[in-house]
C-alpha cells in the first residue's frame, strides 16, 4: 500500500466552504468545552494545526502521553468539543494528552485529516518516543487513529505502545449489515454515507487511509476497541477486530451492552461511560514504560 493518498491533499483541500448550518453546529459543539474541566490544565500548541492543545493532569503525573483524535464525521468536532472526555481520560490515567485539531471537510477533503494526524504523530515520536505514546480516538477519530497507524507503518515509523478506539468508523464504504443501526439513536447509515461523501469528495471509499478496515493490519500495536452494543459502529469494530486478530495483532474488543455511539461522552452521568474510561486508562497505562 503506497502512500499515494498523502500526495494529493494539496489538490483537494479548500474545495468548498462549510455551509452556514455546519458552522453553527461546530460552534455549538465547541461550547461543550467551556469552562475548562476540573482537574486538568490546558496549554495551546501554536506549532500544531488549528487549535490543538495539551490537556495536562493536575497533581500526580504518570508515564506516557496520549495523542487524541476527536470524532464527528470528519466535518465537525475539535479539541474543545471533546475536552470533557479527554479531561476525564487524563484525570483517570494521570497521563498528558495532546488533542489534535485536524482540518475538517468540506473545506479540507481526504486525506487532509490523515496528513495532519500523521504529522502530529511524527512530532510526538520526536517529543516523547514511541514506547511512551498511545493513540486514542472516537468515531471518525478512531478510524483516523487506525489510518494513521497504517500510514506510519508504511513510512517505516515506529509503532506506538498501544492504541484505543471508541466506536471507531473503519468502513467509509458503509458495507456493514444495516440491522445494528435500528437501535442506534445517534447515527444511521444514510448519515454515514453523507459524511463519507463530504469527506472523500469522490475518492475511493475503500482506500485503507480512509477505511482502515481494508488495509494490511499486520504489525499494528496492541489495540483496545470499545463499542456500544446498540450502535451502528458495532459491526465496523467487530469486523476490524477480527481482521486484526487474524493478522496477529493483540486486540481486545470491549462491547458495552445497551450503549449507543461514543457513550463515553456521557461521562459522568452514565456509569458505563466511567467504567469504559477506567478500562481505557488501565489498558494504556499497562503498555507504558515501567509497567
Amino acid at each position: 500500500m503506497a502512500l499515494r493518498a498523502i500526495s494529493y491533499v494539496g489538490e483537494r483541500q479548500g474545495s468548498k466552504p462549510a455551509p452556514a448550518a455546519m458552522a453553527e453546529r461546530r460552534r455549538a459543539m465547541n461550547a461543550r468545552g467551556d469552562p475548562v474541566p476540573a482537574g486538568v490544565s490546558l496549554v495551546s500548541d501554536e506549532s500544531g494545526p488549528g487549535r490543538s492543545e495539551w490537556v495536562l493532569p493536575e497533581g500526580l503525573r504518570r508515564p506516557g502521553t496520549i495523542l487524541y483524535c476527536h470524532g464527528s464525521g470528519y466535518s465537525k468536532g475539535s479539541p474543545a468539543s471533546h475536552r470533557p472526555l479527554v479531561a476525564a481520560i487524563v484525570r483517570e490515567s494521570g497521563m498528558a494528552a495532546y488533542a489534535l485539531d485536524y482540518r475538517l471537510a468540506p473545506e479540507h477533503r481526504f486525506p487532509a485529516a490523515l496528513e495532519d494526524a500523521l504529522a502530529a504523530y511524527r512530532r510526538m515520536l520526536d517529543k516523547v518516543g514511541a514506547d511512551s505514546l498511545a493513540l486514542v480516538g472516537d468515531s471518525a477519530g478512531g478510524g483516523l487513529v487506525l489510518a494513521t497507524l497504517l500510514a506510519a507503518k508504511e513510512e517505516g515509523l515506529a509503532m506506538p505502545a498501544a492504541a484505543v478506539t471508541l466506536s471507531a468508523w473503519t468502513d467509509l464504504a458503509v458495507t456493514g449489515d444495516p440491522r445494528p443501526d435500528l437501535g442506534d439513536p445517534l447515527v444511521t447509515q444514510p448519515m454515514l454515507r453523507e459524511a463519507a461523501a463530504l469527506y472523500l469528495d469522490g475518492a475511493d471509499r475503500r482506500d485503507p487511509y480512509a477505511s482502515p478496515l481494508y488495509g494490511d493490519l499486520s504489525g499494528l500495536p496492541p489495540l483496545l476497541m470499545q463499542v456500544g452494543g446498540r450502535e451502528i459502529m458495532l459491526e465496523d469494530t467487530s469486523r476490524f477486530a477480527a481482521r486484526a486478530k487474524a493478522a496477529g495483532v493483540a486486540v481486545r474488543q470491549a462491547i458495552y451492552p445497551g450503549m449507543a455511539h461514543v457513550f463515553q461522552l456521557s461521562h459522568p452521568e452514565a456509569f458505563e461511560a466511567g467504567t469504559a474510561i477506567t478500562e481505557l486508562a488501565h489498558f494504556v497505562a499497562g503498555w507504558m514504560p515501567g509497567k
